[in-house]
């Protein structure tokens, strides 16, 4: 897990209150209450390291495995009201999927949840990452998977009713809590799958919601992006910079100006900031070409000339040498080992 990279201190609501229900914890949050800046409580954050030690604390007290799903059901973004205008003014279900990096994005710059309309079915994916991996974490990243989930589902349930034509994949092994699963997530769950994911026909993008107000909805967005823009500005460029690489494919082939551009940013102003981080615009360039194609070798969905398409190379002999580089072994044998 990195340590370093900040969750927004809005977690520490949830946990609080999950520790006051379960009669647990409480004096070991007594310093991140004391430090809490209720002014700011989205814009402000604390490392990944120190919630997931806290997580580990509550299950070590417990023992429950459902913590994920009871503090996706207790958190809000409380001191972000506008989240809850967004949501209620929206005009369809597409709409919200779409926006769904958007609104991880105020969780920590390392939450990437990301959007896929492809054929006839649509997704809603979670993909590895830095904070909590599966790798360091397993049980820190399943709770985080089942907390994120149960509160989109809690969000679109609210909305669309209780009948919500979709699958949700995971890629842990059933843990043996079919009555949490059942409780929140409410619809079919698949386990031991390639990647974690709300999947859903893509007829639901179009599906009205009742309380579209579109000129609120433009007026929340608006302030929304107001502060997401101001916590930003305040994350390491280079953390910014990767999840733009990461959602941006096109990008991935592009020079620093081009980047410096979509920053509204001076080259040389980007450049700086890069190197007080210890990195190059290349070097993340690279990073982001890597983690893509480990997880696009792993979803087993596209072939290796599709993925070295995707990922800006002149060609797969390219791609294989830097994936060689990267790993050790060539695309074909991770993607055989990957199985």
């Amino acid at each position: 897990m990195n340590d370093q990279i900040d969750v927004s201190t809005a977690i520490i609501l949830p946990i609080a209150k999950l520790c006051m229900s379960l009669g647990v914890g409480g004096e070991l949050l007594q310093p991140y209450i004391e430090g809490l800046n209720l002014s700011d409580v989205d814009g402000s954050g604390i490392p990944a390291g120190e919630v997931g030690s806290l997580i580990e604390m509550l299950y070590a007290e417990t023992g429950r495995e459902d913590l994920g799903f009871l503090l996706g059901d207790l958190f809000e973004f409380e001191y972000t009201p506008e989240f809850t205008t967004y949501y209620q003014s929206a005009g369809n279900i597409g709409e919200l999927m779409e926006s769904a990096n958007w609104l991880g994005q105020f969780f920590s710059a390392n939450l990437q949840l990301t959007f896929e309309n492809k054929d006839d079915e649509v997704a809603l994916y979670l993909p590895p990452m830095d904070v909590f991996s599966a790798d360091e974490s397993p049980r820190l990243r399943r709770m985080l998977v089942e907390g994120v989930f149960t509160y989109i589902l809690k969000r679109w349930r609210g909305l669309l009713g209780e009948d919500l034509p979709i699958t949700i994949t995971m890629s842990h092994a059933d843990p043996g809590i079919e009555d949490a699963y059942n409780t929140y997530f409410c619809v079919p769950c698949e386990f031991n799958s390639n990647r974690d994911a709300i999947v859903a026909p893509s007829s639901i993008l179009d599906m009205p919601l009742q309380g579209a107000i579109p000129a609120l909805n433009e007026k929340a967005r608006e302030s929304l992006q107001k502060k997401l823009d101001k916590i930003q500005s305040t994350r390491l460029t280079s953390t910014l910079v990767l999840n733009i690489l990461r959602d941006n494919s096109e990008l991935l082939a592009c020079n620093i100006d081009t980047m410096a551009e979509y920053l509204h940013l001076g080259e040389r102003t980007l450049q700086r900031r890069l190197q007080k981080e210890g990195t190059n615009f290349f070097q993340l360039q690279d990073q982001a070409k890597q983690q893509l194609a480990i997880e696009l070798l792993k979803s087993n969905r596209y072939s290796i000339e599709q993925i070295s398409d995707q990922l800006g190379f002149s060609d797969r002999r390219s791609f294989s040498r830097a994936f060689q580089r990267w790993q050790g072994c060539s695309p074909r044998q991770f993607k055989t080992q990957a199985k």
